[in-house]
């Protein structure tokens, strides 16, 4: 009982610093990646969500992995629902029932301030379906985002997963996860072998010459890669399956050469991989968690942990530091905001 209350009672302070590590990071990023895994919460399944980049690695353990928890992280600090007509645009988008949308449009203009009263005024405008009650509350947590205006020039990076889509969003898609499409092919004729070979290795070659052009981009080469990248995915290979998979790569174009207008992004999700695999680690070994407080302390510790090493700082000097009130090393959002000022490599 001890050990348990040394590791999950009084770290306020500890959890107040990681709170602001995503706030300061999103100040000064060009791009966030993220992804999740599973995670085990009081014997039921949940998800571990990663946000991060470069400077910085922030957890989040919740009980789902929906478009909606998904929201609800962004817009950190802030909170609550905004009903207005950037949600109802939202609604139109996603092709809600006309009905619904004259029913909801006079009761425009409202805030929301927490899940008790959003949840009422759901069951006040008599949505019942699931899938409707979904996307109001997406439309509105997505309003509230645009009006404070968090991550208008930011770029998600991730393995396509849909909860990471946002609408008006820009987000690039990792291209491992995206050959991994054709790796998973299982050629049965020599001719299928040839033509999966020649596939990937056409798909790799491409990948190195954009990797050359965030070094040193041209409007030239821009618009070399991008009739290249046609010719790619909408070549015949004489394999009906792989034909097809390169088909719906292509239709991803928007989002696989973001980076040709965006040069200083990552091509591929594995930093946020990388950052996962920690927590992944820790299921294995430990299981799941047991209490909200100890939830609560896993995300912060591993986030604080994770966010010093990118940092350069010694976890062990950090936790002596703020332990015994030292001052000596200053608030991990300050050093984000430093470090971001400094030159570093183009990651690859």
């Amino acid at each position: 009982g001890q050990v348990n209350r040394l590791l999950t009672e009084g770290h306020e302070a500890f959890h107040q610093e990681k709170d602001s590590l995503l706030p300061a990071a999103r100040e000064v990023s060009t791009y966030l990646q993220t992804d999740d895994t599973s995670a085990r919460h009081r014997g039921k399944g949940g998800h571990t969500l990663h946000i991060g980049n470069d400077l910085f690695a922030s957890f989040f353990t919740t009980d789902t992995k929906s478009r909606v928890n998904f929201l609800k992280i962004l817009l950190a600090p802030y909170s609550g629902y905004l009903f207005n007509g950037d949600a109802l645009f939202y609604l139109e988008c996603f092709e809600v029932p006309q009905k619904l949308l004259t029913q909801l449009q006079p009761d425009t203009g409202w805030i929301y301030e927490d899940d008790e009263s959003w949840e009422a005024q759901l069951d006040a405008w008599k949505i019942e379906s699931a899938d409707q009650r979904r996307l109001v509350t997406e439309g509105a947590l997505w309003a509230n985002l645009l009006a404070h205006d968090l991550y208008s020039d930011l770029v998600f990076v991730s393995d396509d997963a849909a909860q990471f889509k946002l609408l008006a969003f820009l987000h690039a898609l990792c291209w491992v996860h995206m050959e991994r499409h054709v790796a998973q092919l299982i050629p049965l004729t020599a001719e299928e072998r040839a033509a999966h070979e020649a596939a990937r290795d056409a798909i790799w070659d491409y990948y190195q010459r954009l990797k050359a052009y965030r070094e040193s981009p041209t409007p030239a080469w821009r618009a070399r890669l991008k009739t290249d990248f046609d010719r790619l995915f909408l070549k015949e290979t004489g394999w009906p399956e792989l034909n097809e998979v390169l088909r719906k790569i292509h239709g991803k174009e928007s989002e696989l050469l973001l980076v040709l207008d965006h040069p200083e992004i990552p091509l591929h999700n594995n930093l946020s991989e990388n950052d996962i695999r920690q927590y992944v680690k820790k299921r294995k070994i430990s299981a799941g968690t047991r209490s909200d407080a100890g939830r609560r302390c896993r995300d912060t510790f591993l986030s604080l942990r994770t966010t010093c090493r990118k940092l350069g700082v010694t976890f062990w000097r950090y936790l002596r530091d703020r332990i015994h009130d030292l001052h000596e090393i200053p608030p991990l959002a300050d050093l984000i905001r430093q470090k971001a000022t400094e030159p570093a490599n183009v990651p690859h």
